[in-house]
């Protein structure tokens, strides 16, 4: 997802992110758009069925497509997540910007886990409680 720090707080909602049924987990990785791109990442296109038709969107792109229609049901449409994929696995790099975490414990306990000699292939320069961002929501 590219959603704004600030704006996590409406991504990460009490329905979204309860435990039992999660659409969205409260962790993640922090890469820039810069190393995305780099490695392969790019924005996903939001098109109708009919607009991917059209445009003659080749097979081997499709990877890149999620739906976004009006129908007389109502809105089919994950424009909320401004998602970018890969095509393929993801290689981390060895250093990411951050990680981010459910709560201000969780950041604690992974700061001590990476401040000896961890096992991780990558390591985060910071590691950000979600409880804090999202103001509380996800204590």
């Amino acid at each position: 997802m590219d959603v704004p720090f600030q704006a996590l707080k409406y991504v990460l909602t009490p329905e979204n992110s309860d435990p039992q049924k999660p659409r969205y987990e409260p962790y993640g990785i922090v890469v820039t758009k810069k190393c995305g791109y780099e490695h392969g990442c790019r924005p996903v296109l939001y098109l109708s069925n009919e607009e991917t038709l059209n445009l003659r969107i080749p097979a081997d792109e499709l990877w890149r497509v999620v739906r976004f229609e009006v129908t007389a049901e109502g809105w089919i449409s994950w424009q909320h997540e401004r998602e970018w994929r890969c095509r393929g696995n993801f290689e981390l790099p060895v250093k990411i910007p951050a990680v981010l975490v459910r709560t201000s414990a969780e950041a604690a306990d992974l700061s001590e886990r990476l401040a000896g000699d961890p096992p991780y292939r990558c390591k985060p320069r910071s590691v950000i409680p979600l409880n804090v961002i999202c103001q509380g929501l996800l204590s």
